[in-house]
């Protein structure tokens, strides 16, 4: 039998990683809520699909992980370069190095909704949107 814990790393590393999103409909729930709002399987891969088209090297790691039951929580290590448009944003060729906690639950073997917190201001800074001291 997975773990919860498993479904999130199969998830972490093989689809936003790897850019495997034939690996979606096996670990995604078909009501998956982001942020207690209805999404579903397809906001994931339209999600993963511009993150990664702006970022085609993306490498996410999971820098610590809790697991309890049907929920886990991670810190996840963000990394990439901006070689594409990012909502609106032009490609800067910068370097992308952030860090994102992330909390899950887990049902029926797949992700069932996520709640994130996510460095936005560093984002904005290594992307040259922000100057260094903001």
């Amino acid at each position: 039998m997975t773990s919860s814990l498993d479904v999130v790393q199969a998830f972490v590393h093989d689809v936003w990683s790897e850019g495997r999103l034939d690996r979606i409909p096996e670990l995604v729930h078909e009501d998956y809520m982001v942020e207690g709002r209805l999404a579903g399987p397809d906001f994931v891969r339209r999600n993963v699909l511009g993150w990664r088209s702006a970022f085609p090297d993306l490498r996410c790691t999971i820098l610590t992980a809790c697991c309890d039951g049907e929920r886990v929580a991670i810190l996840v290590r963000m990394t990439g370069t901006h070689l594409g448009a990012w909502e609106g944003i032009a490609a800067t060729g910068r370097p992308l190095d952030i860090r994102e906690a992330v909390f899950w639950s887990v049902r029926d073997g797949r992700l069932a909704s996520i709640q994130s917190i996510g460095e936005s201001l560093r984002f904005r800074i290594q992307l040259g949107l922000l100057p260094e001291d903001a």
